[in-house]
């Protein structure tokens, strides 16, 4: 998925007028909220408020309004001693010889049924999004064999295959305008068809996650209730 500048631009500029006179600049943000996959587990909750968090992971305060843009779903397989480093994966990338040591993949490809899954998103009671194919959110990307001069410096030899990740590639643009208060309850659940035998299997010294990813602006403390007036394009949020 590629920006489409002309339609963010109309997108953020709702309720910037309000906002603006309160000293409130809306910012390009993003929420991400990872979770460590399981064995035989078939529902992910995702808490963008979450208090404690990694050091990726990125939510919003009680008193933020956040307006979003585009949603998207990628894999992580992370190292225990290298956190912060693990790239996001827009398919259930499987380890092998093939893959550069720097890298790390799944051994088998049984993550494929996340993307099988479907993702929901309440606020109270209010439904936002009702089983939204998550399968929208994979990428196979083409792979290009890396090679490099040997040691000789008179030959070409395989450096493995290196998978051609865009980041741009997990994320849905949203035609609905969905918003998070931080000061109501947000449901956001991933619910897919796994078995309870199934698993995630990485190496010894990884964890595999989901990774949930919303795109969009913030409203740094825009969710005030002493912002819930008529004026407000976004007091229906708050």
């Amino acid at each position: 998925m590629k920006k489409d500048i002309r339609f963010n631009r109309e997108r953020m500029l709702m309720g910037t007028d309000y906002y603006a006179k309160q000293g409130i600049t809306p910012q390009t943000s993003q929420i991400r909220v990872e979770v460590e996959l399981a064995t035989g587990l078939s529902i992910y909750d995702f808490d963008i408020k979450k208090r404690i968090k990694a050091a990726t992971e990125k939510v919003i305060r009680d008193n933020d309004l956040f307006i979003s843009r585009a949603i998207g779903m990628a894999l992580m397989v992370e190292s225990d001693t290298a956190k912060g480093a693990a790239p996001l994966l827009s398919f259930p990338l499987v380890q092998s010889t093939a893959v550069p040591a720097t890298m790390q993949g799944f051994t088998t490809a049984n993550a494929m049924a996340l993307y099988n899954g479907a993702l929901s998103i309440k606020t109270d009671q209010s439904v936002n999004l009702s089983g939204f194919p998550a399968i929208n959110f994979l990428k196979v990307p083409e792979v290009q064999p890396a090679n490099v001069v040997n040691a000789a410096g008179d030959a070409l030899v395989s450096n493995g295959v290196i998978p051609a990740f865009e980041y741009q590639d997990v994320l849905f643009e949203l035609p609905e305008v969905i918003g998070f208060a931080g000061n109501h309850t947000h449901e956001i659940k991933l619910e897919a068809p796994v078995i309870p035998t199934l698993t995630f299997a990485v190496a010894a010294g990884y964890k595999a996650k989901v990774v949930l990813l919303i795109e969009g602006w913030l409203f740094q403390g825009g969710a005030n209730e002493k912002y819930k007036v008529s004026e407000n394009y976004w007091a229906k949020l708050i």
